[in-house]
């Protein structure tokens, strides 16, 4: 028994493979479009690189030595010292410097001096109001 079928004509079927193929670069581009507009090298804290050149502990405090070795002005937040074998901030201070691009900075942690720090292991740990941070670590004997 023979049916007589008839399948989609050319002109339908023509006209639904252009509607795919328009429905696809449609997705494709929203998706390129989507992630290209997240660029991260727009986001400032990227620039943002600081480090600790040294530490000094005296009579009068403990002093970290920061250059900015970024591109960009970075805006010093805090700073701590850890004691590397607990884990617990000896001292902090706070800044509110900024930095510029190639320059350095001195910041004075006055309640951590010679006289009451005991000799060990410790983390001096800068942070920028952006979120960037370096550490530098440090043995102080007396």
């Amino acid at each position: 028994m023979v049916r007589n079928r008839r399948g989609l004509s050319p002109v339908v079927s023509v006209l639904l493979l252009i509607l795919i193929a328009v429905a696809a670069a449609v997705i494709i581009y929203a998706w390129f479009s989507g992630a290209a507009s997240k660029n991260p090298t727009n986001v400032p804290q990227l620039y943002e690189r600081i480090s600790i050149d040294a530490v000094k502990v005296n009579s009068t405090g403990t002093y970290v030595f920061i250059r900015n070795i970024g591109s960009v002005s970075a805006t010093i937040e805090s700073a701590y010292l850890i004691n590397a074998t607990t884990n617990s901030v000896i001292c902090s201070a706070s800044s509110g410097q900024t930095i510029g691009p190639g320059s350095s900075l001195v910041i004075a942690l006055t309640s951590c001096n010679s006289t009451n720090l005991p000799p060990g292991t410790y983390v001096a740990k800068v942070v920028t109001k952006s979120g960037v941070e370096t550490t530098y670590t440090f043995t102080y004997a007396k």
